[in-house]
């Protein structure tokens, strides 16, 4: 019978007790030890099974080596001896650094019989000398204790039809652990169908949280398993709870370790539900508009000393045919009686729809997809919003103002246009503005005569002719051109504006000029009339 401890680094098989000499590689002489084993079970929060921890305390004696010569004549030989075995358990599987702290534990019985007791990734977690008995006084012997823990248990049970050894978990952990959460955001809306004039609905954010410790896995002595680094068994878990944008819109039929057999009732993440909503939150799926994820992206961390990995990822639920965000702002100026400007100001904001494994972004063209889809419905916002302002006129459908700007980067387009209820009679006008000068319309302007009289002190002499000045008027148009207006000259249709200005009486025309700016669209027409 004995208790040996192979290291997974030195491969050198160390006995615990149970020999009379030394052995080769060290541990202490003495008796067989005795042993406990505890069993702890790993689970979960919600008591699903991880897997087990094993603790195990070796408890022995060590004696005198019977080869070696001493003389208890000698003050001090014998005690020299006894703590000579008291180094050899302090320095017990130090002969190689770094130790890697994992081993083969075994203990078998006298014989060779089978039924050994195996943990194949056995631990040293500590090593204790005890305070020495009155008895040993110190120089007869000494106690020791060996503490292990151990995760896989690799022993096999010949007893009956109990044969082992028992069952692996696929990951080897310590803790694991997956929790969800849903946030409505402030501030980030949309307009259903892309329509201004619709209603507005709220975006939420939703975070996948996981997290797991891992623990070294050994297919062997001295052999490391696959992907079986602490840090990697973890990540080898995370990995299989991982969603997508599709996946987060099914439900999820297992627990954590992957069983479904003790999970009926399914989890649907963008619900936060199973298949039947309790009205907690919005039923994404059913809901019009149906939600989609987007902007999915994970941040990852790992620490390597401590075998953990965690990924959290998160998501913008929004509609899924809906690729961006909308913000809307529309204002009323009123031009002291001239005319009313509405303006309308928008920002788009698109979603990505690419995976957090893509290197590329998609959310300038979702933005451009949803600016293009709404862009010519802002009129009926600006005639709605004109209408609640109080003004009892209407506008035109003509853009006063238009400006649209892009950033790639951030994945965002602005936009701005502005309408007027301004009365405007020229065609593919801009705007419009007419100016009438009338100069002696009554004919109270008399014509005189001044007469200088030399040495007549307070000035001319003034004397009436009894008759006017000529009576006339001068109509000035000033217009600018719509750009697709602006190839010609709009002469034929502002003298017909102008000329509804002349007077009715018998009138002859003495001026018509004209300035025009096909650049710019600006125009000027001015024409002069003189009547009795």
């Amino acid at each position: 019978m004995a208790i040996t401890y192979k290291p997974h680094k030195s491969k050198q098989t160390l006995l615990i007790g149970g020999q009379s000499t030394t052995a080769s590689g060290g541990g202490p002489i003495g008796p067989f030890p005795r042993y406990s084993i505890s069993r702890e079970e790993l689970s979960t929060g919600d008591g699903t099974y991880i897997g087990t921890k094993y603790n195990i305390e070796i408890t022995g004696t060590a004696t005198l080596n019977q080869d070696e010569d001493q003389d208890i004549t000698v003050k001090g030989n014998r005690q020299m001896r006894v703590q000579g075995e008291a180094l050899t358990v302090m320095q017990f599987d130090r002969s190689e650094f770094p130790t890697q702290g994992n081993g083969v534990l075994e203990i078998a019985p006298y014989g060779g019989f089978g039924n050994i007791i195996n943990f194949n990734d056995a631990r040293l977690t500590g090593v204790s000398l005890p305070e020495q008995t009155e008895e040993s006084a110190g120089i007869q012997s000494v106690e020791y204790t060996f503490s292990f823990e151990a995760y896989v248990d690799k022993s096999a049970n010949t007893n009956g039809t109990n044969t082992g050894p028992a069952v692996e978990a696929e990951y080897k952990l310590s803790s694991a652990e997956e929790s969800w959460d849903i946030s409505v955001n402030d501030g980030e809306l949309f307009f259903k169908d892309n329509d201004p004039n619709s209603s507005l609905h709220k975006t939420y954010t939703l975070t996948h949280t996981l997290s797991a410790t891992g623990l070294k896995k050994y297919s062997g002595l001295g052999t490391l398993a696959p992907n079986g680094e602490a840090w990697r068994q973890a990540q080898k878990w995370v990995q299989t709870r991982l969603e997508t944008s599709e996946t987060i819109k099914t439900a999820i039929n297992t627990d954590l370790m992957d069983d479904s057999e003790f999970w009926i009732t399914q989890f649907i993440p963008i619900n936060m539900d199973g298949n039947t909503n309790l009205a907690i939150i919005p039923d994404f799926n059913t809901s019009s508009p149906a939600y989609k994820g987007y902007n999915h992206v994970r941040q990852v961390n790992s620490d390597l000393g401590a075998g953990t990995y965690g990924v959290t990822e998160t998501w913008l639920i929004s509609a899924q045919d809906i690729t961006a965000t909308h913000s809307i702002e529309t204002t009323v100026d009123d031009q002291k009686g001239a005319f009313i400007t509405v303006s309308v100001s928008s920002t788009f904001q698109g979603l990505d729809g690419a995976g957090p494994t893509d290197t590329t972004v998609d959310k300038y063209a979702n933005a451009s997809t949803s600016y293009s889809a709404m862009k010519d419905k802002f009129f009926a916002l600006a005639q709605s919003v004109y209408s609640e302002s109080g003004a009892s006129g209407s506008l035109r459908n003509t853009k006063i103002t238009e400006s649209f700007g892009q950033n790639k980067v951030a994945g965002t387009i602005t936009y701005s246009v502005s309408y007027n209820d301004a009365e405007i009679d020229l065609p593919n006008a801009l705007s419009e503005d007419v100016t009438v000068n009338y100069d002696n319309a009554e004919g109270h302007n008399q014509i005189i005569a001044k007469i200088p009289i030399i040495g007549k002190s307070d000035g001319p002499v003034i004397q009436k002719m009894n008759t006017t000045t000529i009576k006339s008027v001068t109509a000035t148009l000033d217009a600018v051109m719509k750009r697709e207006a602006r190839s010609s000259r709009p002469t034929s249709a502002a003298t017909a504006i102008l000329n509804s200005y002349r007077p009715t009486s018998t009138s002859y025309q003495q001026s018509k000029t004209e300035s025009w700016n096909p650049k710019t669209g600006s125009y000027n027409l001015q024409i002069s009339w003189e009547y009795i």
